[in-house]
């Protein structure tokens, strides 16, 4: 797997270096609501070609799914992108910021996000952004196909439990779909759902009680609400300047030797002013 880029901005960069910290944001936060649109029609558009086998609980499913999705869920944004012009403009204050390489290795990696995963540091899993509409199908009828057969073979006691199991699981998979125009940002997402459970009276999801290690924030008007997933001065393999990035080499050396970090930054070879 390859070293994965998280591109930021000066500030950002100092806090996630002093910090050993990446800050996830909540999706319900996110600048562009379409992406999550996107992959929400993705799962729709399959509940409705399998309908025949879900029979009577096609309504229940949806139902689910649709307030499940209501629920936040938080993400952080890398990319295989070394030296990537588009996203040195796009979330690198237009190439003045940097971009911190990972090793793949440091988080832990599955296909599609972990649902309802336990309220640990470590929960935050990696995942690979999928650009292709029939991968994208496939992923979701693999959950759903998996439900309906879970519901024939089973007794009908059981069947809300199931349904909410899935619907979490298609709530997620939301998550790691992306519309295939922006494939060229080769993204992985760090993902944290946080564990929840479904009113017994209105369906409804809650957070699950107990522990949990969301933190907030006030930013301008509003209060934002985002986890925090530590690292290891290890984890970082590389740290690229923006093709305008004025940090001068000897602050951003003291800056790295400060805080743990052995390794020497490269400059961008992007041309770009």
């Amino acid at each position: 797997m390859p070293t994965l880029y998280h591109y930021t901005d000066v500030h950002g960069f100092f806090e996630i270096i002093s910090k050993k910290k990446l800050w996830l944001s909540g999706t319900h936060n996110l600048n562009d609501h379409s992406e999550l649109a996107w992959g929400k029609n993705v799962i729709y558009r399959v509940i409705d070609e399998l309908n025949t086998l879900l029979i009577d609980d096609k309504k229940l499913l949806t139902h689910l799914f649709t307030s499940t999705c209501g629920f936040a869920r938080f993400v952080c944004s890398l990319s295989q992108g070394r030296d990537t012009l588009s996203q040195w403009r796009a979330y690198a204050d237009d190439g003045h910021g940097f971009a911190i390489g990972f090793d793949h290795s440091a988080f832990p990696y599955y296909p599609y996000p972990q649902v309802n995963a336990r309220p640990a540091d470590s929960a935050a899993t990696l995942c690979k952004v999928v650009y292709s509409e029939q991968e994208q199908e496939d992923a979701a009828a693999k959950i759903v196909l998996a439900l309906a057969k879970e519901l024939r073979d089973s007794a009908p006691d059981t069947h809300s439990e199931a349904l909410g199991i899935a619907a979490a699981k298609l709530a997620g998979l939301t998550v790691a779909l992306k519309n295939p125009a922006f494939e060229e940002e080769h993204e992985w997402r760090l993902v944290y759902a946080p564990p929840i459970i479904f009113s017994p009276v209105d369906r409804a999801p809650r957070l699950a009680p107990g522990p949990n290690l969301l933190k907030q924030r006030v930013s301008k008007k509003r209060i934002c609400t985002y986890f925090e997933r530590s690292f290891a001065p290890s984890d970082v393999v590389s740290i690229v300047q923006g093709p305008k990035c004025q940090v001068h080499m000897v602050d951003l050396h003291i800056l790295l030797a400060d805080n743990g970090f052995d390794i020497v930054p490269t400059q961008s070879k992007a041309t770009y002013r």
